[in-house]
């Protein structure tokens, strides 16, 4: 991918990939702002380890930055290729496809995560969230 990204640039660059994932997902929108004022962190074990059915979990803090609680993010779609946007507190879009979509800003269209999806698919899903 980083390659792709610098395809094409006149001059050299040296590239350094780091041997570990980020800890926050920053290509799946790990930081997000819940309309109920609380920050919702989607960090790389939420995304690649998620236990219980869920495809994704979310580490909660308080508005004033205390840790309350870990939320299991059940659904239909691939945690790894798939993002979810809060709307409100019982409302919320997923977008399928969001990280390839990405990846073609800064590629040129010409790189995907290759997750089995169907080539260029963007579906947007709305949902209703409900509690456990």
């Amino acid at each position: 991918m980083v390659r792709a990204i610098y395809h094409g640039v006149p001059f050299e660059i040296r590239v350094k990939i780091s041997d570990y994932e980020p800890v926050i997902q920053y290509l799946h929108r790990g930081l997000r702002i819940h309309p109920d004022g609380t920050l919702w962190i989607l960090t790389t074990h939420g995304i690649r380890q998620p236990s219980n059915g869920a495809m994704a979990i979310f580490d909660v803090f308080s508005p004033e930055g205390v840790f309350t609680r870990q939320v299991n993010v059940h659904g239909s779609w691939n945690s790894l290729s798939d993002t979810i946007f809060f709307l409100d507190e019982n409302h919320a879009l997923v977008v399928t496809g969001f990280a390839d979509a990405m990846l073609t800003q800064f590629t040129s269209g010409n790189m995907t995560l290759d997750l089995d999806d169907e080539e260029g698919s963007v579906e947007i899903i709305y949902c209703e969230m409900e509690r456990e």
